[in-house]
Formats: C-alpha cells, sequence, structure tokens
C-alpha cells in the first residue's frame, strides 16, 4: 500500500515539475529571440516563483533598454 501511495506521489510531483519547466523553456526560448514583451507570473513561494521573479526584474530593465539587440550585434562583430 505504501508502494502504490509513494508512485501516486511521485508521479504527481514529477507532472507538477515538469509544467514548471516547461514554461521556464518557453520563456527563455522567447528571451534568446529577444522578445521581452512577454509577461511573467511569479506568484508562489517554490523555486520556480523566485527564477520567474529575477527574470522579471531582468525583462523590465530590458525593456528600458530598446536597442539592446542593435547594440548587441554591432559589439559581438568583432
Amino acid at each position: 500500500m505504501l508502494t502504490v501511495i509513494s508512485i501516486i506521489v511521485g508521479f504527481a510531483i514529477t507532472k507538477l515539475l515538469g509544467i514548471s519547466m516547461k514554461q521556464i523553456n518557453v520563456l527563455v526560448e522567447k528571451l534568446s529571440n529577444y522578445d521581452f514583451t512577454v509577461e511573467i507570473d511569479n506568484e508562489g513561494k517554490n523555486e520556480f516563483a523566485e527564477m520567474n521573479s529575477s527574470f522579471k526584474i531582468s525583462i523590465c530593465e530590458r525593456r528600458a533598454f530598446p536597442c539592446h539587440r542593435a547594440l548587441w550585434e554591432i559589439l559581438h562583430k568583432f
């Protein structure tokens, strides 16, 4: 009986982690394409909410400097 409960709990945890990681992967993919228009939900008290909060701060800073891609391309030509 304990084994069945452990398997169910393990499956639930794996599913929740998978969903959170998928959201982070989608966010990082958009950011890697210089898409800083994404909206981030940083509610919660787990590690993913902490990561989202950091991403949100970083994105707000990038939005304040709209020519970031052009500058990056100029600086990385050499």
